[in-house]
């Protein structure tokens, strides 16, 4: 059976094709396990290896991320008029975060994690550069899932209930952390079509469809290599 990666754009319908296709092959998607696998290898929190993967892409995403985390927290507000956070507020938020693990060690406990788990007899991965560490992978099938921006707009605010602004605003964040974590720990674009075995539009392919095609052509890339 064959052990597939699948990664794509936020509201292309990724998360959706991924759990289809592992009910299919009877297989695990493996994506919130490899965080706690790495947590567990490296003997640090589970919240430190969330704030490793998420990298920023620049100084102002780093203090709109802190602000907005900020936000969430009970003991952030501080004293100050209407609207204002104080600095004392932004500092308690530094205070609480873990402090870092080096890269290295983590991406060396990642792929040590993803080369164990893809021993399996099936598995779908979910992004955290398994495209990349698998890449010489014969039995490995990647996939890239994308649909045109208008149209992942819609989604977004159908499924999350909020304004066309939020939603352009929430993609545009995910994926570029996406595309930051790929640079910081593999060197290489989320959209490099080189590292895809194939690319879904879900714009003119369905959820079910998608996830038949991909079974079909992993299935058939497997005989082929195979057969060489």
């Amino acid at each position: 059976m064959p052990v597939i990666t699948i990664r794509g754009h936020s509201g292309s319908l990724t998360s959706e094709i991924a759990r289809m296709m592992a009910y299919k092959l009877d297989a695990h998607v493996m994506d919130r396990q490899i965080l706690h696998e790495v947590s567990k290898r490296l003997e640090i929190p589970v919240e430190e290896v969330e704030e490793m993967e998420k990298v920023p892409l620049t100084r102002r995403d780093r203090i709109l991320d802190a602000f907005s985390r900020l936000l969430q927290q009970p003991w952030a507000m501080v004293a100050g008029p209407p609207g204002h956070i104080g600095v004392l507020g932004l500092a308690s938020y530094y205070e609480h975060l873990p402090q870092p693990t080096d890269a290295n060690a983590y991406r060396r406990a990642l792929e040590e994690i993803v080369h164990d788990l893809a021993t399996d007899d099936s598995v779908v991965f979910t992004g955290k550069g398994t495209q990349v560490m698998l890449r010489q992978q014969e039995r490995a099938f990647h996939v890239f899932v994308t649909a045109p921006l208008e149209l992942r707009v819609k989604r977004i605010m159908a499924r999350n209930g909020i304004s066309e602004a939020e939603a352009r605003a929430m993609i545009a964040r995910i994926d570029g952390h996406r595309k930051a974590y790929l640079k910081r720990y593999f060197k290489v674009d989320l959209e490099d079509l080189r590292l895809y075995d194939v690319v879904i539009n879900t714009a003119k392919i369905d959820v079910k469809t998608a996830v038949d095609t991909i079974i079909h052509l992993s299935r058939s890339a497997q005989s082929d290599a195979a057969a060489a």
